[in-house]
């Protein structure tokens, strides 16, 4: 519950101090962080693993560019 509660405060700070959008595109990158988390546990990585970050980070550059 508390790390909950920590999360969700840094996450208002950065809506605060920066863009919604930017904020909101720090949130499609957790997947990526569980995924190197897990190789980090040992766990292996498929090609659906790798496909599936490519499309996050495209998503995340195509909802950010101008």
């Amino acid at each position: 519950m508390m790390s909950t509660a920590i999360a969700t405060f840094l996450f208002n700070r950065l809506v605060k101090i920066s863009t919604p959008l930017f904020a909101s595109s720090v949130t499609y990158f957790m997947p990526i962080v569980a995924v190197m988390w897990g190789v980090l546990d040992g766990e292996r990585l498929y090609a659906g693993h790798y496909i599936g970050m490519a499309a996050i980070i495209g998503g995340v550059y195509l909802a950010n560019r101008k």
